[in-house]
């Protein structure tokens, strides 16, 4: 079959909509609107007319894409994308990911002495796409389950274990701070890389975004203004009755103490109260600070599991 590979044009939205919504529909993965896709293809620095790919038939039908998504000072790249359910096992996924490769190095400012490695996910079910990352060298390198909670009954307003209060958040003074925190938390995790602050702030800011949803921790034993534990919520994209938790995380000299139960906690209660109806978020499965077990004692269960893959472009990624 002739099949051209394009730059994406905003154009073909609708089209691209409604292939990534059959191919959801197949997969079990998670649909999407146009307002959902032009928002994460408009996010800073992605520049989608040159970063995006589909693949069309010689009438111009849209049946697949993908995209190269890069983090260049942290040789760490991103791919998403799929191929319409009809037209899948003519080589279009395998070409797609070739393109979208190649376009990681393009943008990579390679280093004799700096690696370069790719990530794609999918669920864990998603057979066809498994296949076609395995053949295309991809391999698994982590799992994350997806957790959900309904929120059947009430919370009461968990209190913080003493000595820690809530600082109310206001944008214009905490933004960076969340930010720089946001990064010292987690910069051990695997495959973490701290995005430029406007690349967060467009992800972390969506339409709907309510302050009351961003719980800092500060210790009150100290100065009431060092910040010891984060838990910041937003309506999931396309759940707008369910609370997505991104991040949660305490600071190294504050865990051991409950702070991050209590937040977590304490965040379901204010969902509640605001409305909402459930909760989720995602987690490592091989996480090692026994994350998985907390959000099991809130009252979480695991929902489905998600699969890094990973590709090594260029030199050596240490593990």
């Amino acid at each position: 079959m002739n099949i051209t590979i394009r730059n994406f044009q905003f154009d073909d939205l609708p089209a691209l909509v409604a292939v990534i919504n059959r191919a959801a529909e197949a997969d079990r993965e998670e649909t999407t609107t146009i307002g959902d896709l032009r928002a994460r293809l408009e996010r800073p620095y992605f520049y989608p007319e040159q970063n995006c790919f589909v693949a069309a038939l010689p009438d111009g039908e849209i049946v697949g894409y993908t995209t190269a998504e890069i983090h260049p000072s942290a040789g760490l790249g991103w791919g998403t994308g799929c191929v319409d359910p009809a037209h899948r096992r003519q080589n279009i996924g395998r070409t797609l990911i070739e393109t979208a490769d190649m376009r990681h190095l393009e943008l990579t400012k390679i280093t004799p002495d700096m690696a370069l490695s790719v990530s794609r996910i999918c669920r864990d079910t998603n057979e066809s796409a498994r296949i076609l990352y395995e053949s295309t060298g991809y391999a698994i390198c982590r799992a994350n389950w997806f957790m959900h909670i309904d929120f059947e009954n009430t919370f009461d307003e968990t209190q913080l274990p003493d000595g820690f209060g809530l600082r109310a958040f206001d944008r214009e003074r905490d933004a960076r701070m969340v930010w720089a925190i946001s990064g010292e938390i987690f910069q051990d995790s695997p495959g973490f890389a701290q995005p430029p602050f406007e690349v967060w702030e467009n992800f972390m800011f969506p339409e709907g975004h309510d302050d009351a949803l961003w719980l800092i921790a500060v210790d009150h034993q100290l100065d009431d203004e060092t910040v010891a534990g984060i838990c910041l919520s937003k309506p999931k994209h396309n759940k707008p009755n369910t609370g997505w938790v991104e991040p949660l995380g305490v600071r190294l000299a504050y865990r051991k103490r409950g702070l991050g139960s209590a937040l977590l906690q304490r965040s379901f209660y204010v969902m509640h109260k605001q409305g909402y109806t459930a909760a989720e978020l995602s987690v490592d499965a091989e996480n090692t600070s026994d994350a998985v077990a907390l959000y099991q004692r809130a009252g979480m269960q695991a929902d489905c599991c998600y699969l890094s893959y990973q590709k090594v472009l260029h030199g050596t990624v240490q593990d």
